[in-house]
């Protein structure tokens, strides 16, 4: 599958990030990548206001730098693109520092837009955020306030019943603390 644009932006990195991918591009003439670098750091939702107003195709997906996706997701998420969909959820992986599988995170069998309060492993149109001015904005959690506001123009829904994305996550203890009276 090679229908797909990629843009990338480097929001004021420390480390040698625009020369790596400037090298990707120039031994990868044949794909479609974008270098965006940014002047001033503008933080993860102002990186992806700038991705959005850059991006050119009719579906838009993030991809967190810490985020990978399967090597066949996009033909997956493309293969759902015949009916016009608003929006495309796949399933995806929790993964931790190690590279272990945390959680993957299943959708369940019948489920509707309103379950799907993050970003991974999704796929909008584009035009959804155009037409309503939907950006991102300093609220937390940024994934869930920003689909509550795209889900509010958004009709169609696909679900995809596999798992094609990963989410690296920080390893989280959790502590039970329950009073001597319990």
């Amino acid at each position: 599958f090679k229908d797909y644009e990629v843009i990338l932006c480097d929001d004021c990195s420390t480390d040698d990030t625009v020369e790596v991918v400037t090298r990707f591009i120039e031994d990868n003439p044949d794909m479609n990548i974008t270098l965006l670098v940014n002047e001033e750091n503008l933080g993860v939702l102002g990186t992806r206001n700038r991705l959005l107003n850059n991006a050119s195709g009719k579906y838009i997906m993030f991809c967190d730098s810490d985020d990978w996706m399967d090597d066949n997701c996009l033909e997956v998420l493309a293969g759902y693109t015949a009916d016009d969909p608003d929006r495309i959820i796949a399933q995806f992986r929790d993964v931790d520092q190690d590279g272990k599988i945390v959680q993957i995170q299943d959708l369940p069998q019948e489920p509707n837009k309103w379950i799907c309060g993050v970003h991974h492993g999704s796929v909008y149109k584009r035009q959804i955020f155009i037409d309503h001015d939907i950006r991102f904005e300093k609220k937390y959690p940024d994934d869930v306030y920003i689909n509550v506001l795209f889900h509010k123009y958004c009709d169609k829904v696909c679900f995809v019943h596999e798992t094609i994305f990963n989410c690296h996550i920080e390893s989280v203890s959790v502590h039970v603390c329950t009073s001597p009276d319990a």
